[in-house]
This record gives structure tokens, sequence and C-alpha cells, in this order.
């Protein structure tokens, strides 16, 4: 991954830190791995990338340990707390980031400045309240499963504001959709149906929102108020039954990735709610963005950048997926190279070869479908088909040879084996890649101008 490019996508100081394990499983050496432009700011030019932590601030075991819980034990940590050597006082967040190897974990380190301790402002937050912000904080990093850790915090917002119904949303701007990552109804008269959330609608709340932090809507006053300024709203709302609300924006940085909010609450509570919802949209917009940035790496590592079909890894994991199950069942390879991949780039230029290869990738994925091609190499992919039998593999690969042939300025070599009983993925690979080896050799006998030089 480029911790890099990720890091500086933050716009509050913030280092992916490098935790060492030693052998004996305690916390090893801590290095600041990258940073973005505030966090080098603070720190002053003796920073480098990866120099020991404690070549700028002083070592501390407390940190030390934050950064390995985070990082080896899959543990989201903050504390506020007196930095001495910053001259200040510090909200620090470690969220864990995906492991390099079993030695080697990253966390992600973000921290705000204060000159002094804020104490006005969180007195401003009840005991009730902090430990409701608590209580859900230790079911978000309880669960492995965020949608279910999720389905318990809406619970408990719903029972806390005695609303309607609770719901947490995703934004998909790509797509132009919205996901209800959870929705807790208590009545049933309260809200629009999760299939039914309009992105047209949800897109605009953004802008509602403006320089405040949120959208309440307690009476009917404050629903014309809302109207007025988004008409369409509102009558979806009324449609549906919705008599008060409470929206806060869920953030990644400054981005704006969903959104919680409740419905027909108990508006005498509206304080309480507040900042009850407030507070646990901070969390919540953290946590979701962890879990979009470790969904990220992951599709990252086991996807090519430039096709969306599976990479190399994959296979690999796939491969030993197929073979460790004790029951051996029949697969079917397909290996195919481009051809003439080599001299298009050398003639016409990389973006001509990109564009091949795409073209080549669509008869496959059209084929075979895109779940089961994997790009191998440069020019090579493969083909792998677990859950068909013998006769409908045959027919996808009668199918493919028909139309390898048509792709325009392109040709794919191809060879087949189905494997049945064999108990060693290379092998079936080797079959598949000599009968291959035969086809790519007759193109270039008709095709000696595209051989590579």
């Amino acid at each position: 991954m480029d911790f890099q490019a990720f890091i500086d996508t933050f716009t509050v100081p913030g280092c992916v830190m490098e935790v060492k394990k030693n052998p004996d499983g305690a916390c090893g050496m801590v290095r600041m791995h990258r940073s973005n432009a505030p966090y080098k700011e603070v720190m002053g030019n003796a920073y480098y990338d990866d120099m020991p932590y404690y070549e700028l601030v002083p070592q501390d075991p407390n940190f030390e340990d934050f950064c390995f819980r985070a990082a080896h034990e899959n543990k989201r940590m903050h504390a506020y707390v007196e930095t001495r050597a910053l001259n200040a006082w510090t909200d620090e967040q470690l969220f864990p980031l995906v492991k390099k190897d079993e030695e080697t974990g990253y966390c992600l380190f973000l921290f705000e400045s204060t000159e002094s301790a804020e104490t006005e402002r969180m007195a401003e937050v009840s005991k009730e309240t902090a430990i409701r912000i608590i209580r859900c904080c230790i079911t978000l990093s309880r669960e492995e499963d965020l949608e279910l850790s999720l389905v318990q915090v809406t619970d408990d917002i719903c029972e806390i504001a005695e609303a309607g119904s609770c719901r947490i949303l995703l934004l998909d701007h790509e797509n132009r959709a919205v996901k209800t990552l959870s929705r807790h109804i208590r009545n049933t008269d309260s809200g629009k149906p999760a299939s039914a959330m309009d992105y047209d609608i949800v897109s605009t709340w953004e802008a509602m929102i403006g320089v405040s932090n949120d959208i309440i809507v307690k009476n009917d006053r404050d629903m014309e108020e809302l109207a007025e300024r988004n008409p369409a709203w509102v009558r979806d709302m009324r449609a549906y039954n919705v008599k008060s609300l409470i929206l806060i924006p869920l953030k990644r940085g400054k981005t704006v990735i969903g959104y919680l909010y409740a419905i027909n609450y108990n508006t005498e509570k509206t304080v309480e709610v507040k900042a009850l919802i407030e507070l646990l949209s901070f969390f919540l917009g953290m946590e979701i963005s962890n879990h979009q940035m470790r969904d990220e790496l992951e599709y990252r590592n086991s996807h090519d950048t430039l096709t969306g079909v599976y990479s190399r890894d994959a296979f690999k994991q796939k491969s030993e997926a197929v073979m460790k199950n004790e029951s051996h069942p029949p697969f079917g390879i397909v290996n195919m190279d481009v051809n003439g991949l080599k001299i298009t780039n050398d003639s016409f230029g990389h973006d001509c070869g990109d564009q091949l290869i795409l073209d080549c990738v669509k008869v496959m994925t059209d084929c075979f479908g895109k779940e089961n091609i994997y790009r191998v190499g440069g020019d090579e992919f493969i083909a792998l088909l677990t859950d068909c039998t013998k006769e409908e593999f045959e027919e996808k690969v009668r199918r493919f040879n028909a139309v390898k042939t048509d792709i325009t300025n392109a040709n794919i070599s191809a060879g087949s084996f189905w494997a049945e009983g064999v108990t060693d993925m290379m092998e079936a690979v080797r079959n598949a890649d000599q009968v291959m080896y035969y086809d790519k050799q007759n193109y270039y006998k008709t095709h000696p101008d595209r051989r590579r030089q």
C-alpha cells in the first residue's frame, strides 16, 4: 500500500507508525514510517521517514503500548494527554492498519493539539452521556463484524432518544447509491424503508448542514423552515410520517462518508440526544473509515489495478484453498497470454498496450466470469473455475476459443486443462500451459511480425 498517499488524505497531523513485535511477543522498535505535512510541521526539520520515534520525543512506554495494541492486537486506542515534548495537550487516536507480516504491524496515529486542556468542553458532557459513549465504543471494538456492532449501537440510540427509528447510512458517490449499514425500528410508522433511500435526496444533506454540524427538526416550525430550503426532502419525510429529526454527518477527515440520524425522537431530550449523537458520530466515522481503509487495502492486495480482475497473490490463495479441500473437487484451468503486447507498447505506447489488455480481459470475463480471472503476469492470465461440470467448462472454453481471435489488433493464446482428482495445482497449470504454448507457436507462425523482439 502507498502509505504516503494514504496519510496525505488527512488534514490533521498524522503518521503511519511501524511497530515491530519482538520474538517474545513484546513491543519492539516503533518507527514513524510515513507522515503528512501537518505532522512534519509540528515535528520540525529533524523528522525523516522511518526514524525511531524517540529520536524526536522522549521515549514513552505508554505510547509504545498504545501503538502495539493498535498495530498487533487490532485495537482502536484513544488518549487525551499532556505532551510536554510539544508543550501542549494532544488528543491522540490510533487505528489498526493491515499488517505486513506477523512481526511488522502498522497503525494510524492522528492527533490534535490544544494549548491547554479543554476542560470546559469536556464538562459539557454529562456523566451519563460519557458512560453511554463508552459503552457504544466498547461495542464497536468488541465485534469484528462492523455491521453487527452497529446494530447494537442503533438499538442503544433508539432506546436513549426514545426514537421511532435510528439509522446509519453510508454514501457511495461513485455509484450514486446509499447503503443502510444499520437500522433499528421501535415504531413501524417511523421512517422510510431501507430499500427506498434516494441518493438524490441524501446527497443534498451536506449542503443543508452548511457551517453547522447537524440538522435538528423538533417541531412543525423547524420542518417548515427546512421545507423552504429543501422542499423535495421535506415532502419525502412527510410521506413517511417523520415529525422530528436529528441528523449528524459521519466523516473521514473532512469528507462526509455517511450519516447517523434518529427520527420521531423525544424532542424534550434534544440537548441530551444531540450531545450523545455528536460525540458518537466522531467514533462511528473513524470506525467506519478504518473498516473502509482495511477493505480498500484488502482489495488492492487482491486485485489488479488496471483490469480489476484478481491478482497473482489472490490466485495463490485460491489455489491453496482448492488444494486443501480434502475431497479434491474437480476444477478447470485456462492459461491465457495476450499476444503482441510488447510490440504494441514499443510501437504505440503503453496507453495502447493497456487498452489492448483491457480489450482482451473483456473477452475473458465475458466467457469465464470476472470472479474467475486472475492476472498473474504482465500479459499472462489464468481462469480458474471450481463450480462447474466438465461439460460446462468445455463449453465455456469452446466459446472463448471462438471469439478470442475477434479482438481488434489483438489475439489471445490459450490452453485449458480439466483437473479431476489432481492434488497439485501447479501440475494442472503446467498442463494448461503446454497446450497454450502450441497455440502461441501457431499464432506467431502466421503473424511473425508480432513476435516479441
